[in-house]
């Protein structure tokens, strides 16, 4: 189920991922989906929309199509009854991975433009190694 996405060696072969530079996306998403968006900047709808239409991808290689995901607590999406995942997006990239709740109990996934990371952050989330 691994595919050949710069983020899927990040996880166990049990997780999809899907990803894509938001300004290439010229698909559309579900009308549930752009209510959560029609006032928004173009950057965040570009940013919103590419979250989406990668999850929705993802989700079709584990057959589920046609669910939108609208948002829940603190912005995150709703994933459909059984499934986890993370959706994450910096400038120029979207990433996304999901998994069956059966095979996975939780994902997380934050993506950052590397030159956007100040050096005293990167110790929060590399090991010594990755730091050296």
């Amino acid at each position: 189920m691994h595919n050949d996405t710069l983020i899927a060696p990040l996880f166990p072969p049990r997780v999809i991922t899907n990803e894509a530079n938001p300004i290439q996306l010229q698909e559309s998403i579900f009308p549930e989906e752009e209510i959560f968006i029609r006032k928004a900047v173009p950057k965040r709808m570009q940013e919103f929309i590419a979250g989406r239409l990668c999850a929705r991808r993802a989700l079709s290689e584990i057959g589920i199509e046609g669910f939108p995901l609208l948002k829940g607590k603190g912005r995150a999406p709703i994933w459909p009854l059984g499934i986890v995942g993370s959706i994450s997006h910096c400038q120029g990239y979207c990433g996304v991975a999901v998994a069956q709740k059966t095979d996975i109990e939780s994902l997380g996934l934050d993506v950052e433009c590397v030159e956007q990371v100040s050096m005293d952050t990167w110790k929060h989330f590399c090991n010594q190694q990755e730091l050296s």
